[in-house]
Order: structure tokens, then sequence, then C-alpha cells
């Protein structure tokens, strides 16, 4: 049986642009190459899911606009279903800039649109759905939206973000008793447990949540869960593009701790995806089924 998993987050279309350099003040580059697709971090997770077999839904709020005809379009293509969206007619849908510079960290410019009206009231709606899943993800809502969820349902996933990690600081492991597994980058883990050392971050963590996953990039990850550390390599693979590669890996992550696999092997399936998801252009491209994450896994002689 399929495990059936929703999103809930924003739904965006992301602009995405390769640029040799950014232009100064009243400059102008051309862009090497261009797209144009769904975004969003809950969108990215659902389209992953859907992808490696799961059941996946997202819920979330678009505007009914040009831009929430492709972002439909695109989740459509991929398998999502889409009964969870809400439209709205008070605001345009959410879109997201991205600028990848060579050599230099990537810049992504926002503007939230219909997402702000992620509410209690709209959630309430899809309360069904929500009650009716295996799993129930939330990712890069902020504090409003995020409570709103806590109303309706807990023991949820959480991936929560930067910007609602700034927002909230160390409120965030207050919430955390409501939240049966973490995910957190290492910049995130510290800026909510001061500890600069993922493990000793994901070990304070772990006294809040029943389970923490600290993302490491090209370094990998951890998990801890049981009072156990776990850690497993990243996979060494050319890297086109890395947005969506952190909701990627929780997806793989998640799905494989729904299929019954160990923290340690589900690492291992969910550094995978995330090598696999890098070598592409786009933040829902390159995501692999299940069969191909184990081809790949056999190829780098994990059994």
């Amino acid at each position: 049986m399929k495990p059936r998993i929703v999103a809930i987050g924003n739904a965006n279309v992301d602009v995405t642009c390769f640029v040799t350099h950014i232009p100064e003040p009243d400059g102008d580059v051309f862009a090497e190459s261009f797209h144009m697709g769904a975004g969003g971090s809950a969108s990215n997770f659902a389209v992953a899911s859907r992808k490696l077999g799961a059941e996946a839904y997202i819920v979330a709020v678009l505007g009914k606009d040009v831009l929430s005809e492709i972002y439909l379009s695109s989740l459509v293509r991929s398998g999502v279903n889409t009964d969870g969206l809400i439209r709205t007619a008070d605001l345009p849908t959410g879109i997201v800039l991205i600028l990848h510079e060579k050599g230099a960290q990537r810049r992504m410019i926002t503007f939230r649109g219909a997402n702000a009206l992620l509410n209690e009231e709209n959630l309430r709606k899809k309360e069904g759905l929500l009650k009716s899943c295996d799993l129930i993800h939330v990712t890069s809502v902020m504090r409003t939206s995020f409570k709103a969820v806590l109303q309706i349902v807990t023991g949820i996933s959480w991936d929560p973000g930067i910007k609602i990690i700034h927002e909230m600081g160390t409120d965030v492991l207050k919430h955390l008793r409501y939240v049966r597994r973490l995910f957190v980058n290492q910049k995130e883990a510290q800026l909510i447990t001061g500890e600069s050392d993922p493990v000793r971050a994901a070990r304070l963590l772990s006294k809040f949540s029943e389970e923490v996953v600290i993302k490491l990039g090209s370094r990998g990850a951890i998990a801890c869960s049981g009072g156990k550390i776990f850690r497993e390599r990243a996979f060494e693979v050319e890297v086109l593009d890395t947005t969506g590669a952190g909701d990627a890996f929780a997806a793989a992550y998640s799905i494989s701790r729904l299929r019954g696999y160990d923290v340690k092997r589900s690492l291992v399936h969910a550094n995978a995806v995330a090598a696999l998801k890098i070598t592409k252009i786009g933040a829902q491209e390159g995501v692999p089924s299940w069969d191909e994450v184990i081809d790949f896994l056999k190829r780098w002689n994990y059994g």
C-alpha cells in the first residue's frame, strides 16, 4: 500500500536565472539559461514524494491568475493530487526569483502573495484530508500558519526553514513537543541551539523532538533518534542546481521511514535522492523514482 502524505506550505512559481555575475546598480547581464516551474518547499516535497511512490497531496493557497495555471499544470504532470489546494482572487500566486551566480551561492527574492492566506480558516477546509494521512509535513510557513496547523493536527514532520527560525528564534524549541520529526540544516540548527557542532545540536534538539535530521549539504547528513547519532556521507556528483535538494532529501528520508527502513538506511536513500536531484536544473527536476534510487545505490556498491 502506498504511504499517503500531505505537504503543507507555499505554492510558488520559481523563476530561475543562471548568470556569470550579478550586475551592478543600473547594470544589465545576459542570463546563460532560464527555468520556470512550480516551486515552494511543500510543493517540492510533494512532487518528490509522488515520484518516490507515495500518494501525495499539497495543501497551499493559490491565486487565480496565469501563474497559478503554470503551477497547477506542473503539479498535475508530476502526479500530485491537487484537491488540497485553495484558490483565491484576493492575492496573486506567490513567485520566487532565483539568481544563480557562477561560483557563488544562489540569491532568492520571494513575493508571498496568496501564501499569506494559509490560515486556520482555510486549513479547516482541508481538515478531513489532513487527518486521513500517514504523514503531514509542514515546511517554510510563517509562525501564524504553523500555529494554525497545530490547532488541527500534531505529531507532524517539520522543516521550518531559515525565515521562520529567524522569526521565532529559540521559541522553536517550545513547539517541538508537537513535532515527531524535525528537519534543519546546520546553520538553522545553530540558530536554534547556539551549538556550531551539528552532533551536539542534534542531541540537544532530540530532547524536544522524537527524531532530528540535520542536512549538511555536500557533507551528507546526520540524524539523532532514540538517543543515537547516525551519520552518512553525501554522494559526489556534478552539481547543476541545488534548488529543492533539501526538500527532495526530506521527502526521501520520510518515505524511506514510512516503508520501514531504519534511520541509517533512510539517510542513505535521502542522500542518493538529493545527489540525483542536483544534477538537473529546476527545483523538481531530477528527482528519481524509487527503482532509480536503488539502481543508483547499486552503482555505488550499496547492496
